[in-house]
């Protein structure tokens, strides 16, 4: 059985973190899984698959609470389109809702669910 605990980089670590990798930050669990999107020296720009804005944030490589994935896979932070750099920041190239976003909108509209009958 995989062991599902994150591996947690302490602030001194020489590790290196890479685009693409898949992380998370434990002390913000609402903001789902998050892509590194762009590594610059010691900051990186993650995105964040549960989060509304369309820019990426951005740490520094030493952020205690950063750590990484067990599953470096996840259907919505696979499929990004590229983000584009302005000003220092990237950025989707346009704004989007988030997974929970999508679900209130479709229980909205079909109240039932997929048994609805509209």
């Amino acid at each position: 059985m995989m062991d599902k605990t994150p591996k947690i980089i302490p602030a001194d670590s020489s590790y290196q973190f890479r685009a693409g990798m898949i992380v998370e930050m434990l002390t913000r669990p609402e903001w789902g899984p998050g892509k590194v999107v762009h590594v610059n020296g010691d900051k990186l720009h993650v995105f964040f698959r549960d989060q509304e804005e369309k820019a990426a944030k951005m740490f520094r490589t030493s952020a205690p609470s950063l750590s990484i994935c067990p599953a470096q896979s996840d259907p919505i932070l696979d499929n990004l389109p590229p983000l584009k750099e302005a000003d220092g920041r990237w950025e989707l190239p346009k704004s989007r809702i988030s997974l929970a976003q999508a679900e209130g909108k479709f229980l909205n509209h079909f109240p039932l669910g997929f048994v609805d009958p509209k």
